[in-house]
């Protein structure tokens, strides 16, 4: 997984009050987030493991686990165990300590 800048692998929550269009924006799990009733996120593991944490019932995270690959420079290819569970791509635009940011298609 060295193809992959070394900040991109943490857990990143989504700021979506800083999405631009198509943009989407995350930062990591310590950043002071406004209140929210739930925040989506996702976590990449240097082993290829990728944990999706969607908003639960109770408005805290429900994990959901996959996997990932690099398909082509910066752009990884998700899947999950649970099938029901759509596949889809990550473009990472830029990373670094503090933000993420990156097209999902």
């Amino acid at each position: 997984m060295n193809e992959l800048p070394e900040c991109i692998f943490k857990y990143w929550i989504h700021s979506r009050e800083e999405d631009t269009e198509g943009v989407l924006v995350y930062r990591p799990s310590n950043f002071k987030f406004p209140p929210s009733r739930g925040r989506e996120g996702f976590e990449l593991k240097k082993s290829g493991e990728f944990i999706l944490y969607a908003i639960g019932r109770d408005d805290r995270p429900k994990k959901d686990f996959g996997h990932f690959k690099v398909v082509e420079s910066n752009r990884l290819s998700i899947s999950f165990d649970e099938l029901q569970l759509k596949p889809f791509t990550l473009q990472i635009l830029m990373c670094d300590d503090d933000v993420l940011r990156v097209e999902r298609k």
